[in-house]
């Protein structure tokens, strides 16, 4: 796997770096970080598992994203970004980067190809 395209590498840096940026500098610096890299993801997850598993992930994203605060009143924020983060990164590498792997030639019906077009069928 090429982390430069790992979805759910992207995914939990999202997570893990829009805390860290958010409690480093200001909260709106860490929501930057947040959507930029959860766009990033977005891409990663559409052109790898197709729109249908992206927008799922999309969704699993921000309400890890708000557990993350519910979380953080039990285990503290630093334990509850990391479980999220964690969370996050094996459903995206479940549902999109472990696929990939098993037929990196291949791309899922609907997925939208690196080049830019879609599979013909």
């Amino acid at each position: 796997m090429n982390w430069r395209h790992s979805s759910a590498a992207l995914s939990a840096a999202g997570l893990f770096f829009g805390y860290v940026v958010a409690a480093l500098t200001t909260r709106s610096l860490g929501g930057v970080v947040l959507v930029v890299l959860g766009l990033a993801a977005f891409v990663a997850w559409l052109r790898g598992a197709g729109m249908n598993v992206a927008w799922r992930l999309g969704v699993l994203y921000l309400a890890l994203f708000a557990l993350s605060h519910v979380l953080a009143l039990f285990l503290g924020a630093w334990t509850s970004v990391v479980t999220v983060s964690l969370v996050m990164a094996v459903a995206s590498w479940w549902f999109v980067d472990a696929r990939m792997e098993r037929s990196p030639a291949k791309t899922r019906k609907g997925a939208v190809r690196a080049g830019g077009g879609r599979p013909s069928s």
